[in-house]
Parts: structure tokens; C-alpha cells; sequence
């Protein structure tokens, strides 16, 4: 990238750009706008480091647990810009942070301008060839059956890749027959509840968060196992959801009056800081590059404001359409009866953009199937060793997290399906405490740092 004097970078796609001024005068960094890719910062005195791992910032001996923001974090509180190390911040998405000459100042960047909702299929279509040739993760719903029949459209699916660790055995089912349909080598990577348990440790340092179900571990070792077999590329449908608001009962739970104001919520909280770190992150830890063509600048611009901008019964911003709303027409979103098999798509469902849009590139079965939550099996007995060996009082201590536990299951064992989350996280936090607050110097390899 070459800049003229004073002009400021346009940034599209996923990536977090670095702009050094000559002779190291100023340095600019952007955020993406979702956070997929992380970036950390530290200033000590003088000193700035930038870190897209803190791994890089373990290995310079910087980290210490931040118990104020644990306690926080264990009882429901999002991070925001705060990680769990003291002195250590994180870019929110969609900032510039700059650095000239010592002085620090965090901006936000601007977004591209809403586009025309009938063009999401042709940036979607854009976005999957440009990253093509590529594998992709076959969930066997509608999102990855998209990815795949579109990158499929230029002979650009290297493989596809699914999971089987005990969970929904109907999805594996479609994703087979997708497979077969497209005619895509499948893999399927099953995995035993004992080897979820073996891989927890590095998932959760490849992730560098907290795990909070076993199925991000699924995710890890799933992209361990492509890249034994030469996959580079993954392709996944992450943040199709979020976009097209598509997960109605995600967004109903979170309390809020509005769809709006309900995505902006799972979008800002759990997409940041729990779903994207095990994905894009876990997938660098794996030597995979995971990328998602749903948030994409130009997708997300032609998708973000789809559902905003329904013109029929739908309230608009907490209010009802107008007349000088329907002056502004997108036929790929005007409402039909739902009839089997046919153009129509039950509003309850979800993702409406994206089902009208992609008629006749999937089967209807996939087209019109509800979302269904994906969630991993309830773990059994095998996990309580585990858990008891890193939550053990003299680890918990040593890191700092006495507190921290205080409100946990005094047994540190999983009795009911409810405490697993809360478990689990906390057995993520040691296993991140313990390694990245340790003496030893971690690799740099997995991310890179300046100062």
C-alpha cells in the first residue's frame, strides 16, 4: 500500500493493516470492523508495543493477570477494550490507532455507505472467488452451502471439512450430500470426548480467550487436521448470523426492545470477544487461514441494513414503515407467501436477504431449513480431571485468580449442563495465566510486534 502525504488509508476486507511514516515517525494501525483479527497494545513509559498475539508481549515479559477484570468478566461483564492482563488493551473494531512522535490517539474509521441490498449475492459471489482456491468448513446449514456452491461456480474448492464430535449427527448428513452434489472431496474429522479433553490446552492458547464449550475445541483440532493435509485456506460462514440477523432467538434473548439495537449487542459482546476468537485466531494457532467471506467490507454494506430497510410490516428503528420508506424498492427483499419449494421465506426464519438471493445456487431443503443452534454435547466425567488439575488452589493463586474462583462450584466438577460455561472459562484463564504470565519467553512465531 502507497499513500500520498496526508491522505489516510481506505481499508476493505478483513485484514488489520500497518502504515510505518518513514524513519519510524508515525505508525497507524487499523482494526477491522468486527475484530476478527486482533490487535493488542501496551504502553509502559516511553515504550509502544502493538502485538496481533499476546504471545509476542508474553515472550517480552509483560503480562500479569488483571484479577479486577476477570471478577468482571466472570460475572457477565463484556471486556470492551480491557484484556485480562494488566496494562494490556485491545483494539475495538473499526479504530485507527496512531502513534507519531510518542503521542497516542485512537480514532474510529469510517464505513463504507450502505449499498443496494439486490447486490449482496454478486459481492458475496465477489468476495468467495477473490479468496479462491480454497477448503471449506461444511456445517451442512445454509451459510456454508452458499460458500460452497459459490466457489464452486469457478472450480475453486480445494476440499471440504467437517466435524464429528457427538453433536448434531442430521447436519453431518447434509453436509455429505452437499459434498456429493458439488462433488468436493469431503473429509470428516471425528473426534472422541478424550481427545476434545487432550486438545483443550492448545486450543485455548491458540484461541487466546476463553472456552467456554468444547465444540471451539472441535474447531481447532478440526483445522489441525486440514492443515496436516495441506489445507492453507478455510472458508466458514461465521458472521452470516450477525449480518443478515439471522439467529432470531439469540437476538430475543438478549432482552433488548429492537432487532437493531439486539444485533448491535451480539455483535459488540459475543461475536468480538467468544465467537471470533475461535475461529480466525484458532485457525493462525492451526496454521490455517479461516476467512469469512460474510464480513467482508462490500458484503456487509449490501447486507447490514437489509433487514433495517423492510417495507412492508416490519418496524423500522422501533417505528412502522412510511410512505416516503417505500420510494426506496429492493425486489430481493419484497415479501412473498411461503409456499414449499417455492420463491417465498417464513419470516420467523431469519437470513431473508440471503434466502431470497441465493434461490435456485441451493437445494430449497437448505434454503428454507431453520437456524438450529449448534451446540456441543453435554460433557461427561472426563472432563472433571481436567478441570480439578487447573483450578487447583496453588495454580489459582499463583496467577492471581483466588478471587476469581470464589463464586464457582466449590467441587470443580461439571454436575449439570449449567455449570459447564462458567467451568470451563475459568479453567481457560488458568491455562492462559499460567502460560502467558510464566517466566519462560513464549514463540514469537505466532504473531508479530513492533515498538
Amino acid at each position: 500500500m502507497r499513500l500520498s502525504l496526508g491522505e489516510e488509508p481506505v481499508i476493505r476486507g478483513q485484514r488489520s493493516p500497518v502504515v510505518v511514516r518513514r524513519r519510524g515517525e508515525k505508525v497507524l494501525i487499523h482494526s477491522d470492523r468486527f475484530g476478527a483479527h486482533p490487535i493488542y497494545y501496551s504502553r509502559q513509559g516511553t515504550s509502544f508495543r502493538v502485538a496481533t498475539s499476546l504471545k509476542v508481549l508474553a515472550s517480552e515479559g509483560l503480562l500479569r493477570m488483571n484479577s479486577e477484570v476477570v471478577e468482571s468478566y466472570m460475572q457477565g461483564e463484556p471486556l470492551g477494550a480491557d484484556t485480562f492482563f494488566v496494562g494490556v488493551r485491545q483494539l475495538l473494531p473499526r479504530r485507527l490507532i496512531s502513534w507519531d512522535h510518542g503521542a497516542v490517539s485512537i480514532s474510529r474509521r469510517p464505513l463504507l455507505p450502505p449499498a443496494d441490498p439486490d447486490q449482496f449475492l454478486s459481492r458475496l459471489r465477489q468476495a468467495v472467488q477473490q479468496m479462491a482456491p480454497a477448503a471449506v468448513l461444511l456445517s451442512g446449514g445454509l451459510d456454508s452451502a452458499v460458500l460452497l456452491a459459490l466457489l464452486a461456480e469457478v472450480g475453486g474448492v480445494t476440499s471440504a471439512w467437517s466435524v464429528n464430535d457427538g453433536g448434531m449427527d442430521g447436519d453431518l448428513e447434509r453436509a455429505r450430500e452437499l459434498a456429493r452434489q458439488f462433488k468436493v472431496d469431503h473429509h470428516v474429522v471425528r473426534l472422541s470426548e478424550e481427545q476434545l479433553v487432550e486438545g483443550f490446552e492448545a486450543a485455548v492458547l491458540a484461541c487466546e480467550a476463553p472456552i467456554f464449550n468444547h465444540r471451539a475445541v472441535s474447531k481447532f483440532l478440526l483445522y489441525k487436521e486440514a492443515a496436516k493435509n495441506g489445507v492453507t485456506r478455510l472458508l466458514s460462514g461465521v458472521g452470516a448470523d450477525e449480518v443478515l440477523m439471522g439467529n432470531p432467538a439469540a437476538m430475543a434473548a438478549t432482552g433488548l426492545p429492537t432487532p437493531i439495537q439486539q444485533r448491535r449487542r451480539l455483535v459488540d459482546t459475543v461475536f468480538r470477544e467468544a465467537t471470533l476468537p475461535l475461529e480466525c485466531t484458532a485457525g493462525i494457532g492451526a496454521a490455517v487461514e479461516v476467512c469469512l467471506p460474510y464480513l467482508a467490507e462490500e458484503v456487509v454494506a449490501a447486507g447490514w441494513y437489509a433487514d433495517e430497510k423492510m417495507l412492508l410490516d416490519n418496524p423500522i428503528r422501533g417505528r412502522r414503515a412510511t410512505e416516503a420508506d417505500s420510494k426506496h424498492r429492493f425486489p430481493v427483499l419484497e415479501s412473498r407467501p411461503t409456499e414449499p419449494g417455492g420463491p417465498g421465506v417464513n419470516r420467523e426464519l431469519g437470513k431473508r436477504l440471503l434466502r431470497r438471493a441465493v434461490r435456485g445456487l441451493v437445494p430449497d431443503s437448505i434454503r428454507n431449513q431453520a437456524k438450529v443452534a449448534r451446540l456441543a454435547p453435554p460433557a461427561s466425567d472426563v472432563w472433571n480431571d481436567l478441570i480439578q488439575a487447573w483450578l487447583s488452589k496453588e495454580r489459582l493463586h499463583a496467577i492471581g485468580l483466588d478471587s476469581a474462583a470464589a463464586g464457582v462450584n466449590h467441587e470443580l466438577r461439571i454436575t449439570t449442563a449449567a455449570e459447564m460455561p462458567m467451568l470451563m472459562t475459568l479453567t481457560s484463564l488458568s491455562v492462559l495465566g499460567e502460560h502467558l504470565c510464566a517466566s519462560k519467553p513464549c514463540l514469537r512465531k505466532h504473531g508479530s510486534s513492533m515498538e
